[in-house]
C-alpha cells in the first residue's frame, strides 16, 4: 500500500499545481492516443485472461517442470526501450514530448503498471511453472517489456519505423525467455504484454488530464509522410514482425513419442502455442503479393500420469517448431488508410525431438523429431497512420499433414514496415 500513497500525493500536489500554473502551461498542442493504440493493449488483454480461463485442465494437477536460473540481467533487453528513449533525449534527437512531461508520464505508468501486475499476482495466485512461487500471472518483466517498448514507439516512433519494432521485439524476445525459462505460461506473458500497452497509454493520459501538462509536438505531414502513404496505397511492399497465440487441439498421440522402462505410463498436453514470425510481401500491383513467411512457435508441454489421482515424476519442457512458408495475399484498400487482405499459404515445419527427465535426471520420455508439410489461409486487418509503420491484426487456420498438433488456429497482431 505504501506506493499507492506515494503516488496518490504525487497526484494531488501536480494537480494543484497544474491548477495554479493552467494559464502559463507550454502552449505545445496535446492529443488523445487513436483508438488503435487502445485496440493495442486491449487485444492482449482479452487474449491472455481468455486463456487463462480456458487451460485451467492444463493445471488442474500440479505441473512438474525443470527450474532454470532467472538472472537480473533478464531485464535488460525489456528495459533496453526505456533507456534508449532517455539516451536519445540526452542526445538532443526530439521526441513528441517536452522532458517534464516525458518524465511524469514515464513516473505514473511505471506505477500503474507495477501496481497491477502486484495487485494480480497476490489475486490469482498462480503457481510458476517451476513451482517456486505463487505468482505467476501476469508476468512483471513482459508487462515492463511492453511498457517501456511502448513509451519508445510513441516518443520516437515517427522517426523510423525500425525504432518501434526493434522495441518490440526486445518486448517479445522477453516473454520467449520467460516461458523458456519456465517461470511462466503462454497466458502470463500475454496478459503482461496487455497491462504495460495498457499503462504507458494511461500514463500519458493521466499526465494531460490530471496533471494539466502540456507538452506534445503535434508532428507534422512531411514529404516522406506522404510517399509513406502513397506506397500504402499502390504497392505497399514490406517486412512484417507479428506475434500470436496458437489453439486447437493439445493432446500429442501415444506413438509419437517413447516412453522408458523405468518411467511411469503417461501422455503428454501442451497448453496454449506462443509465436512470432517475419514475413516479407512484394507487391505485384495494388493488390495482389507473393509473400513468405518464416515463423517460431513454443509450446509448453507437461508430462502427465495416466492416473489422475497420481501426480506424475516427470519434468515437462518446451516444444519448438519452426516453420518456412511461401504464399500469395490479396490485399484491397478500404476506406481511407486501412487494408483487409486474404492470404493462402503453404511450407514446411520441423519439429526437434524433446527430451522429459524423470527425477534421476535420465530421459523418461522422448518425443521424437519430425518433419511435416503445412498449409493454410487467413485474413488480416490494418490501419496505417503517419508514423511510417503499419499495425494489425489476422487471423489464421494453419493444417499440418502430421498427428502432431494438426490442426492450429492463430490469432495475432503485427507491425508491417513499408520498403
Amino acid at each position: 500500500m505504501r506506493w499507492i500513497i506515494i503516488m496518490g500525493l504525487l497526484l494531488m500536489s501536480e494537480l494543484l499545481k497544474g491548477q495554479e500554473s493552467a494559464g502559463s502551461v507550454d502552449t505545445l498542442q496535446t492529443s488523445a492516443f487513436e483508438p488503435r493504440d487502445w485496440g493495442s493493449a486491449v487485444i492482449p488483454l482479452a487474449q491472455g485472461l481468455a486463456v487463462t480461463a480456458g487451460s485451467s485442465r492444463f493445471r488442474e494437477r500440479e505441473a512438474v517442470f525443470s527450474r532454470h536460473g532467472s538472472p537480473l540481467w533478464e531485464y535488460g533487453p525489456g528495459v533496453a526501450p526505456l533507456a534508449t528513449t532517455w539516451v536519445l533525449k540526452s542526445a538532443g534527437v526530439e521526441s513528441r514530448s517536452t522532458t517534464r512531461r516525458m518524465a511524469l508520464a514515464q513516473l505514473t505508468g511505471l506505477g500503474l503498471q507495477t501496481g497491477l501486475s502486484q495487485l494480480l499476482k497476490h489475486t490469482v495466485c498462480e503457481v510458476r511453472p517451476d513451482g517456486s512461487d505463487d505468482e505467476s500471472f501476469p508476468s512483471g518483466h513482459s508487462s515492463l517489456a511492453f511498457f517501456c517498448a511502448t513509451v519508445l514507439d510513441y516518443e520516437y516512433g515517427h522517426h523510423s519505423p525500425w525504432i518501434s519494432v526493434g522495441g518490440y521485439s526486445l518486448a517479445v524476445l522477453t516473454q520467449f525467455r520467460r516461458i523458456h525459462h519456465n517461470r511462466h505460461y503462454v497466458n502470463d506473458v500475454v496478459t503482461g504484454a496487455g497491462i504495460g500497452i495498457l499503462s504507458a497509454h494511461l500514463g500519458y493520459f493521466i499526465t494531460d488530464r490530471l496533471f494539466r501538462v502540456r507538452g506534445e509536438r503535434q508532428a507534422t505531414m512531411c514529404c516522406g509522410d506522404s510517399q509513406f502513404l502513397a506506397k500504402y496505397d499502390h504497392r505497399p511492399t514490406s517486412l512484417s514482425l507479428s506475434s500470436g497465440l496458437l489453439y486447437g487441439y493439445n493432446g500429442i498421440p501415444h506413438h509419437l513419442y517413447d516412453v522408458s522402462e523405468d518411467a511411469r505410463l503417461c501422455h503428454l498436453r501442451t497448453t496454449v502455442g506462443y509465436s512470432t514470425s517475419l514475413t516479407y510481401d512484394y507487391f505485384l500491383d495494388s493488390h495482389w503479393a507473393v509473400e513468405t513467411m518464416g515463423m517460431l512457435s513454443q509450446y509448453k508441454v507437461q508430462a502427465l500420469s495416466e492416473r489422475k489421482e497420481e501426480r506424475s515424476e516427470v519434468n515437462g519442457n518446451n516444444l519448438y517448431q519452426y516453420h518456412l512458408t511461401l504464399g500469395g495475399l490479396y490485399s484491397l484498400t478500404i476506406g481511407r488508410q486501412s487494408r483487409l487482405g486474404v492470404r493462402a499459404f503453404a511450407g514446411g515445419r520441423f519439429s526437434p525431438g524433446v527430451a522429459f527427465k524423470g527425477p534421476d535426471g535420465e530421459t523418461a520420455v522422448r518425443l521424437k523429431s519430425r518433419n511435416d508439410f503445412e498449409y493454410g489461409c487467413g485474413l488480416n486487418y490494418e490501419l496505417s497512420g503517419s508514423s511510417r509503420y503499419v499495425s494489425g491484426l489476422s487471423c489464421d487456420y494453419i493444417h499440418a499433414c502430421s498427428p502432431l498438433l494438426r490442426s492450429r488456429w492463430q490469432l495475432g497482431t503485427y507491425w508491417r514496415i513499408m520498403l
